[in-house]
């Protein structure tokens, strides 16, 4: 099962606070999603740290790149 937090994050701040008080409300058998705003991969991050594990973005390339480049620098430093 799939609970979507019914959020945009843009509007929050990029927090997904409404991730955290789904995450504390259902059943740990249920998955979380985030969406509306997750355009970067910190704002991906902040929402997972709270407990989603689904995230509907619309820069999947952009969040993967970064992502990509920041496991590269932590790599080689």
């Amino acid at each position: 099962m799939l609970v979507d937090d019914g959020s945009r994050l843009d509007e929050q701040g990029g927090g997904g606070g409404a991730a955290a008080l789904v995450r504390r409300t259902v059943s740990p058998a249920v998955k979380v999603k985030a969406a509306g705003g997750v355009r970067t991969l910190d704002s991906l991050l902040a929402p997972h740290e709270l407990g989603a594990t689904r995230f509907g973005a619309t820069a999947t390339a952009s969040i993967l790149d970064d992502l990509a480049r920041r496991l590269n620098e932590s790599a080689t430093a």
